[in-house]
């Protein structure tokens, strides 16, 4: 008797198998604490690619073979609004070379309590970093208290980022996790309301999803950050955006815009959006 193939779902335990033993031996060779939610346990491992691949290969067998048990139905009851919830980005300051673009000041437009700023600010000794977010926001996170080194160069600002910026002459102004918020009307003012502050080489950088051409990173990467897309149309009728996508909002707003690139640093899943101001004036 002919014996048949293994199912779908036999095949993808054999990769959860296989991708996880190795794994495990990687950790149990460098001497690293088994994979737990123990207090001590490490927040981050630095794993080589390899590693990064096999763990990759797990978690995306993984979500195919959860979605598959649970059928159609138990499938979309789990997944719904949730993804927000689980899913976190990372974001790597350090990707940007504030000093080779001669940043002094740094306005972090709608950057809440200043995490954004506090990274830049430590990773770059000469730089102004001047938080913006609604006067509530800005109350409780004027309140934190920051290390003496940090104190006179990170500085908190009320202001909504639909009136017209008022810190003029920056030579950077960014957004972390803004324009995905918002339809492209919106987007559109929020980069105008910028113009009348903007001198000549100005840059505009944005830190969000830049939703990657089919089959360019895995499967599992790929899934995260269409889900979250969807996420956006479902909440805020927004979404997440591709290269093109950007490059026509910049245009839109005022072709002096220019974008520089597109950069998403390793394993960071958010991107770096980086347009100068292309203005042979100092402000409009």
């Amino acid at each position: 008797m002919e014996e048949s193939s293994p199912s779908r779902i036999s095949r993808l335990a054999s990769v959860i198998q296989i991708n996880t033993a190795k794994y495990d031996r990687y950790v149990i060779s460098q001497g690293l604490p088994s994979p737990s939610f123990d207090i001590n346990t490490p927040f981050k491992l630095n794993l080589p690619e390899e590693i990064v691949q096999a763990r990759d290969a797990v978690l995306e067998a993984n979500s195919e073979l959860q979605a598959l048990l649970l059928g159609p139905l138990g499938h979309l009851q789990h997944q719904t609004l949730d993804h927000g919830r689980r899913l976190r980005a990372s974001s790597r300051s350090e990707a940007i070379s504030w000093d080779a673009i001669g940043a002094k000041t740094f306005v972090d437009v709608g950057g809440s309590h200043g995490s954004a700023s506090i990274a830049v600010a430590e990773h770059s000794a000469t730089i102004q970093c001047i938080v913006q977010d609604l006067p509530e926001v800005i109350t409780e996170a004027s309140r934190a208290a920051l290390s003496a080194e940090l104190e006179h160069r990170v500085t908190f600002l009320a202001h909504n980022f639909f009136a017209e910026q008022p810190v003029k002459g920056a030579e950077v102004y960014y957004f972390r996790w803004i324009f995905h918020d918002w339809s492209a009307k919106y987007c559109i003012k929020i980069l105008q309301c910028l113009i009348p502050a903007l001198k000549p080489g100005a840059r505009v950088i944005i830190n969000e999803f830049t939703l990657p051409p089919p089959g360019l990173v895995s499967n599992y990467h790929e899934w995260l950050v269409r889900a979250f897309d969807l996420g956006m149309l479902e909440l805020f009728n927004s979404k997440e955006r591709d290269a093109d996508d950007w490059s026509h909002l910049f245009q839109q707003a005022d072709a002096r815009f220019r974008i520089l690139g597109i950069l998403r640093p390793s394993r960071s899943k958010l991107s770096f959006i980086e347009a100068v101001w292309e203005a042979d004036q100092m402000f409009d």
